[in-house]
């Protein structure tokens, strides 16, 4: 008998898991997943198609709708190629014109979608301290906050040699404290989060140590749960704290901002439990203050898109038009200018290749 209830049990867990795709970095596919998926795809009629655009010097639409319908591993066989035949990447080549037609934005947007995600996400957290210190942009926040082990460990591998520095020691001259010491745990290999793992028997002794009744956020314990417990773990203590399951972070999030002194702290455990607790309506916030160039997000809806658009981009789009009553498409139609390859190039990405 005990044979038959084990196999249950674990037929029931496979069962339970059995829609859940997870990426190399260790990040869930979003229910509604990514624009941007692999079809299949001809080499060498892609770069005739990149080549005509740069022999053209011009970011035409077809070389546009090339980015947007094929995955970083296929732009990478299609660089490839390319630099096998003119001894040049396609980045270079194509910045190089819009160098001339001042399109720094577009430049940037551009060449993001031929790194290796690792090695994005480290040029974009050293990119991120250098635009002022670590209390003006917040981009290398997101970042670390919304990661775990499998990305953290990815991204510090990659960052000297994308930076020539290492991540812990970025982090421990460009961050300021009291934030840089609960950076620096997130990014150790000896406490970073797990991808994946939960215990009930811990969610009420966790749950005691969340700065309410007048309790402080500078407890040690606090600290380590908040950057060492996997999000599903604290996923399930906001979940108590709110007494209700699939609900959002903002209440205890409030919360921090009442108990925590005002700083890199506050604003640490404020991503981290609203992340956990509903990752699509946070990114989705964070990416319209980026429209909408807000002082400290200024850059965070064109980091998801490079970032994101091949893991759960639609599910950030549909908790966008939740939340704001319309698409980010929409949003751009409405705010951005349409006139340069920056506009173009984010729109047909939001689209993808459904």
């Amino acid at each position: 008998m005990w044979r038959v209830i084990i196999l249950v049990k674990v037929y029931s867990l496979l069962v339970s898991h059995v829609d859940c795709e997870i990426t190399a970095l260790g990040d869930p596919i979003g229910p509604k997943g990514p624009t941007i998926i692999e079809k299949p795809n001809n080499v060498d009629d892609d770069l005739k198609v990149a080549t005509d655009a740069i022999n053209k010097q011009k970011l035409d639409p077809d070389l546009v709708n090339l980015i947007a319908t094929r995955t970083a591993d296929q732009r990478a066989a299609i660089d490839a190629a390319y630099l096998k035949a003119t001894g040049n990447s396609i980045p270079s080549a194509v910045n190089s014109f819009l160098t001339h037609r001042d399109d720094i934005p577009g430049q940037y947007l551009f060449r993001g979608f031929f790194y290796k995600l690792p090695d994005y996400l480290a040029y974009e957290i050293r990119q991120s301290l250098e635009r002022g210190d670590s209390t003006k942009d917040w981009t290398y926040m997101s970042i670390l906050c919304t990661s775990s082990a499998t990305k953290l460990k990815a991204i510090s591998d990659a960052y000297k040699g994308v930076n020539g520095a290492s991540l812990i020691g970025d982090i421990g001259s460009r961050v300021e404290e009291p934030g840089r010491s609960t950076f620096l745990k997130m990014v150790d290999p000896k406490t970073m989060r797990p991808d994946n793992e939960t215990n009930l028997a811990k969610v009420d002794e966790q749950f005691a140590l969340l700065p309410i009744k007048e309790k402080s956020c500078d407890e040690v314990a606090l600290e380590d749960f908040l950057t060492s417990a996997s999000f599903a773990q604290i996923k399930l203590v906001v979940e108590k704290y709110n007494g209700k399951s699939d609900c959002s972070g903002k209440k205890l999030a409030d919360e921090f901002k009442h108990s925590c002194k005002k700083g890199l702290k506050q604003e640490i455990y404020k991503r981290i439990v609203r992340y956990a607790a509903a990752p699509y309506e946070y990114l989705a916030e964070e990416f319209h203050w980026g429209m909408l160039q807000e002082h400290h997000n200024t850059y965070a809806h064109r980091y998801q898109l490079i970032a994101r658009s091949e893991i759960d981009l639609k599910d950030i789009i549909a908790a966008y038009e939740g939340l704001f009553r319309k698409t980010p498409q929409a949003e751009i139609a409405d705010e951005w200018i349409k006139v340069d390859y920056y506009y173009n190039l984010f729109l047909a990405v939001l689209n993808g290749n459904p």
